[in-house]
């Protein structure tokens, strides 16, 4: 099944939810990427992004996450403020962990619900 991405905006907490469906390659999660950091942020005032990959296949190697890296890097400034969260199941945690780990200065945690990956946007630092 061909990835899909749904964009949701949460004006109230100012919360952008990105939901994936189907089959994710590193050429679909980069251009969901590119799509939130240069349209989603500039017409939203986001707080916090929170990404549900509880209903996609994650197809991605961990050697294919350097692009991610690269554009999360060259967008720093836009990004370094924004609490990223992303939803998926514990045998897809490993990919958010490694680059969470490898790039602390980042706000990215994965979480296994919703409710959980809410509250820690909307939760001050």
């Amino acid at each position: 099944m061909k990835c899909e991405v749904d964009y949701n905006y949460n004006e109230k907490d100012q919360i952008l939810i990105r939901t994936f469906s189907g089959t994710i390659q590193i050429s679909d999660m980069l251009s969901s990427w590119v799509k939130t950091i240069y349209h989603k942020l500039t017409l939203y005032e986001c707080k916090g992004i929170i990404t549900d990959f509880m209903q996609a296949n994650i197809n991605i190697e961990v050697d294919e996450i350097e692009v991610l890296e690269k554009l999360f890097l060259d967008n720093y400034e836009t990004l370094k403020h924004i609490k990223i969260a992303q939803i998926t199941d514990s045998t897809k945690v490993i990919l958010p962990l490694l680059f969470k780990n490898k790039h602390p200065e980042f706000q990215l945690c994965p979480f296994s619900t919703k409710e959980a990956a809410y509250n820690w946007v909307t939760t001050q630092n």
